[in-house]
Protein backbone atom coordinates (compact mmCIF):
# COMPACT_ATOMS: atom_id res chain seq x y z
CA UNK A 1 0.00 0.00 0.00
CA UNK A 2 3.16 2.92 1.14
CA UNK A 3 4.28 1.65 -2.57
CA UNK A 4 0.86 2.52 -4.12
CA UNK A 5 0.90 5.78 -1.92
CA UNK A 6 4.31 6.93 -3.12
CA UNK A 7 3.21 6.62 -6.66
CA UNK A 8 0.21 8.63 -6.02
CA UNK A 9 2.59 11.43 -4.81
CA UNK A 10 4.90 11.34 -7.59
CA UNK A 11 1.94 11.81 -10.42
CA UNK A 12 2.31 15.36 -12.22
CA UNK A 13 1.22 17.69 -10.06
CA UNK A 14 0.02 15.67 -7.15
CA UNK A 15 2.47 17.46 -4.68
CA UNK A 16 1.26 20.92 -5.53
CA UNK A 17 -2.35 19.89 -5.50
CA UNK A 18 -1.97 18.07 -2.24
CA UNK A 19 -0.58 20.94 -0.63
CA UNK A 20 -3.14 23.31 -1.58
CA UNK A 21 -5.80 20.65 0.24
CA UNK A 22 -3.04 20.17 3.30
CA UNK A 23 -3.53 24.06 3.28
CA UNK A 24 -7.42 24.28 2.95
CA UNK A 25 -7.86 21.73 6.15
CA UNK A 26 -5.55 23.48 8.24
CA UNK A 27 -6.59 27.00 7.37
CA UNK A 28 -10.24 25.68 7.93
CA UNK A 29 -9.32 23.64 11.54
CA UNK A 30 -7.26 26.85 12.71
CA UNK A 31 -10.26 29.29 11.78
CA UNK A 32 -12.46 26.68 13.72
CA UNK A 33 -14.86 26.27 10.88
CA UNK A 34 -16.28 22.86 11.16
CA UNK A 35 -17.85 22.63 8.28
CA UNK A 36 -14.91 23.84 6.14
CA UNK A 37 -12.77 21.60 7.25
CA UNK A 38 -14.87 18.07 6.55
CA UNK A 39 -15.39 19.60 3.17
CA UNK A 40 -11.85 19.87 3.20
CA UNK A 41 -11.03 17.05 4.31
CA UNK A 42 -13.56 15.01 2.26
CA UNK A 43 -12.58 16.80 -0.96
CA UNK A 44 -8.94 15.72 -0.14
CA UNK A 45 -9.54 12.27 0.60
CA UNK A 46 -11.57 11.58 -2.69
CA UNK A 47 -9.27 13.60 -4.44
CA UNK A 48 -6.62 10.72 -3.23
CA UNK A 49 -9.20 7.26 -3.31
CA UNK A 50 -9.60 8.37 -7.20
CA UNK A 51 -6.26 8.49 -7.57
CA UNK A 52 -4.65 5.28 -5.20
CA UNK A 53 -7.53 3.09 -7.22
CA UNK A 54 -6.28 4.18 -10.44
CA UNK A 55 -2.79 3.16 -9.08
CA UNK A 56 -4.36 0.11 -7.71
CA UNK A 57 -5.74 -0.79 -11.43
CA UNK A 58 -2.31 0.14 -13.11
CA UNK A 59 -0.12 -2.29 -10.45
CA UNK A 60 -3.12 -5.49 -11.30
CA UNK A 61 -2.29 -4.69 -14.80
CA UNK A 62 1.43 -5.10 -13.93
CA UNK A 63 2.23 -1.11 -14.88
CA UNK A 64 4.33 -0.55 -11.61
Amino acid sequence: MVRLQYRVFLLPGRPKTSLAEHRAIIAAVCAGDVDAAERAMRDHLTSFTRLLKQAIEVARLGGF
